[in-house]
C-alpha cells in the first residue's frame, strides 16, 4: 500500500500512474485481483488453472478537489505454454470521489481461496 500525501494532486489535471505486478497460482481456485484508491475499489477475475502473471497500469487524474477519473489496464498472461502465450487484457474507466486535502490509500488487493493464490511482487507510483 502507498499513502498518497495530502494535496499531492493540488490542481486539476494533476495525476498519478500506478503499476503493480505479480503472479497467480496454477490451481482451480477462484482469484480476484483488485485495486483500491481510498474508498473506491475495482476488481477483475483472474483465469483459473494456469500459472499466470498479472500486470496492472492505472492512470488517475484530478478533475476537482473531490473527483478523480481513472483508466485501468489489467493484463494477464499464461506461463504454462511454450514461448509467448496470448494474454488477456481488460481496460476500464472509473471515477473516484476522494477528498484530496487528506492522505489517500492506494493499494492492490487479492481475494482467493488459499495463501499465495495471488502474489504481488511490486508497485510503483509516479506523479504525472
Amino acid at each position: 500500500a502507498y499513502s498518497l500525501p495530502a494535496s499531492a494532486l493540488g490542481a486539476n489535471g494533476k495525476g498519478i500512474r500506478i503499476r503493480g505486478w505479480g503472479t497467480a497460482a496454477n490451481n482451480a481456485n477462484a482469484k480476484t485481483l483488485g485495486f483500491q484508491f481510498g474508498a473506491t475499489a475495482i476488481t477483475v477475475a483472474l483465469t483459473v488453472s494456469i500459472l499466470g502473471e498479472w500486470d496492472v497500469i492505472i492512470d488517475l487524474f484530478r478533475t476537482s478537489g473531490t473527483t478523480q477519473l481513472g483508466q485501468a489496464l489489467f493484463i494477464e498472461s499464461d506461463n504454462t505454454a511454450a514461448g509467448l502465450a496470448a494474454g488477456k487484457q481488460r481496460s476500464m474507466q472509473f471515477a473516484t470521489f476522494e477528498t484530496l486535502s487528506g492522505a489517500v490509500t492506494v493499494k492492490f488487493t487479492g481475494a482467493a481461496t488459499t495463501n499465495d493464490d495471488i502474489r504481488q511482487f511490486g508497485m510503483i507510483v509516479e506523479y504525472l
